[in-house]
């Protein structure tokens, strides 16, 4: 009798060990939430990273103290959606088909978004502009889509204060592990009223990522904080923001945050591998399901790596032949005509216009002096990848790049497309 009262206790606390374990099991599940912050208009040389800037109302600052910064980030199009679309896919916009605001991406590719279901998480996305809406495809395994800022807002974007708020009401409804984008254009729509536009979202920034802590929820989330496009400078003629493809205008800020256990400091250090926008969606695709990430990428003219390993590593001089690739669409008619790309491989930039121009950006820093024909040979196995990507796409050549008038009272520059039109309601010749 005695010892079946031993055996007795013995299995009740062998089950009171398998609860415990299944219950410290499920909270490490908490942490693989990831969390998308994406900006128009955030060139790379607007946050250095520096060890002097103040954390005490800066954002930014806050989480330069613990992530990687990507010092050779760049976009993949100068179009907001279609460079989300690579971040969501981990695609080139020739691949996943989302050129523009009016088109839609294919159904051919996997989201993140269709992953992050899959795994059990939450999911939402919270757009600031009409740049981004449903019609654009980029909705699909959203549990909350939210593009209302265009019919809301008088200014068409949405503050980001308000996403902060809209995003903690969604989280706390169920604070399960979640898979968010928060999509923010208020520096492109700022930018020519309010010199101090940066510091004001910087601060709002900064009060996000407080309420993160206060929630505990900061230390459990992998945040990649990038910019979709740059900032048009130089007074670069016949070259609108949509159309100028030189490296101020096409460099980004990407930083990204790991999560951490509690009592570990955060990695910080900087990293000067070439990266772009598909690299964050193939990374994260890394995150969320290992097993399934695509091998063989190395073989293509234009790779897309997972950046995942360079998360633990300090590790340089990686991806340094690499060639990048960046578009720039036609935007000025309801199909898609021409598109100019750009390609980047090492300190040399190449710009596909009519009469090509090659620049070298270390020691050019405007890019200025063209060294077309001089260098041609180093970019055979590209320019026949191009020639390629343009008879698939069945596109005509590029016209004379000559700036489209608009005016400064139009705040939808960027949709380059009357507004109307966003929500297919007319037709454009």
């Amino acid at each position: 009798m005695l010892r079946s009262k031993y055996v007795f206790v013995f299995f009740k606390y062998l089950g009171s060990l398998v609860l415990i374990l299944a219950s410290t099991s499920c909270q490490s599940e908490k942490k693989n939430s990831i969390l998308i912050l994406a900006f128009d208009r955030l060139p790379s040389d607007v946050l250095t990273c520096s060890d002097d800037r103040p954390i005490e109302n800066s954002g930014f600052a806050i989480l330069c103290r613990e992530s990687i910064r990507f010092t050779h980030a760049y976009t993949t199009s100068l179009q907001p959606a279609a460079a989300m679309g690579s971040i969501l896919s981990g695609e080139y916009p020739y691949t996943h088909k989302l050129h523009r605001s009016s088109d839609r991406i294919s159904d051919e590719v996997q989201l993140v978004s269709e992953i992050a279901q899959q795994k059990n998480m939450r999911t939402s996305f919270f757009s600031g502009s009409p740049h981004i809406l449903k019609k654009t495809g980029l909705s699909k395994f959203f549990d909350f889509f939210d593009d209302s800022s265009p019919l809301t807002q008088k200014n068409y974007f949405k503050d980001f204060k308000f996403q902060a708020t809209d995003f903690f009401e969604w989280h706390n409804e169920n604070p399960r592990p979640f898979f968010t984008v928060i999509y923010n254009s208020e520096l492109e729509f700022l930018k020519t009223d309010d010199s101090n536009a940066f510091e004001k979202l910087d601060e709002k920034v900064s009060l996000f990522f407080e309420q993160m802590k206060r929630q505990k929820i900061w230390d459990t989330t992998t945040i990649f904080l990038v910019g979709l496009n740059g900032e048009s400078r130089f007074g670069r003629i016949n070259e609108s923001s949509f159309q100028n493809l030189h490296s101020e205008n096409t460099q980004i800020v990407t930083l990204i945050k790991r999560p951490r256990s509690k009592g570990d400091e955060g990695v910080y250090w900087k990293q000067d591998a070439p990266i772009q926008l598909a690299d964050i969606g193939k990374s994260i695709q890394a995150l969320l399901a290992p097993e399934n990430t695509n091998k063989g990428e190395s073989e293509l003219t234009f790779p897309i790596h997972s950046l995942t390993a360079l998360f633990n590593s300090k590790e340089k001089n990686v991806f340094q032949n690499r060639a990048l690739l960046i578009e720039a669409p036609s935007t000025w008619s309801k199909n898609l005509n021409w598109i100019q790309f750009a390609i980047l491989q090492n300190q040399h930039l190449y710009i596909d216009y009519k009469k090509p121009v090659i620049y070298n950006t270390l020691i050019d820093r405007m890019e200025t002096t063209n060294l077309y024909p001089q260098k041609e040979d180093i970019w055979i196995a590209s320019l026949k990848q191009i020639s390629e990507i343009k008879n698939n796409l069945k596109l005509k050549e590029a016209p004379e790049n000559k700036k489209q008038n608009t005016t400064s009272t139009d705040k939808l520059i960027s949709l380059n497309i009357r507004f109307e039109n966003i929500w297919g309601l007319s037709n454009i010749n």
